[in-house]
């Protein structure tokens, strides 16, 4: 049990390594907002799907258990409809980059360690990849924490 304890903690280790590093990489500009993340964000998302990590469980896979992400750019409005649920959550949108966005769900009150409600960070390190970011910025001084497991676009199998 404490091997696999073990094991899971340096997976989870590595994850957010390698996350910093992609963070890092991408390049993030506080110049001109740019539509590119608005665009990266539409679709349907989930985790890779591993029967055997333990660590996946409870989170969304492609398929049955996806999120469907729209985003309304008149009124910068986030919206993830959980798929086989009866459940949308609806987000403004608050900051645009070209590589991420930020958002503040509805009637959030979970607060982040400066006290104020939190603000989610969807951090793109690919067209068909993101992690979410928690904290006031995405900055590695800026933030409060990392959801160290990436969510990936998924593909509609036609046949």
């Amino acid at each position: 049990m404490r091997k696999i304890l073990k094991l899971i903690q340096f997976k989870s280790m590595v994850r957010l390594l390698t996350l910093t590093s992609l963070i890092a990489m991408s390049g993030f500009s506080s110049a001109q907002a740019d539509d590119n993340a608005l665009d990266l964000a539409v679709g349907s998302w989930g985790v890779i799907d591993n029967e055997e990590d333990e660590e996946l469980k409870g989170f969304r896979k492609c398929g049955l258990s996806s999120v469907m992400i729209s985003i309304d750019k008149e009124t910068m409005r986030y919206s993830a409809v959980h798929t086989g649920e009866d459940f949308t959550a609806e987000a403004d949108i608050l900051r645009v980059e070209e590589r991420y966005l930020s958002i503040r769900y509805d009637d959030e009150e979970r607060t982040m360690n400066n006290g104020k409600p939190h603000i989610w960070h969807m951090v793109f390190v690919g067209d068909d990849k993101f992690y979410w970011v928690l904290g006031p910025g995405v900055s590695e001084q800026e933030r409060d924490g990392v959801v160290d497991v990436a969510r990936v676009r998924c593909r509609l199998n036609i046949s």
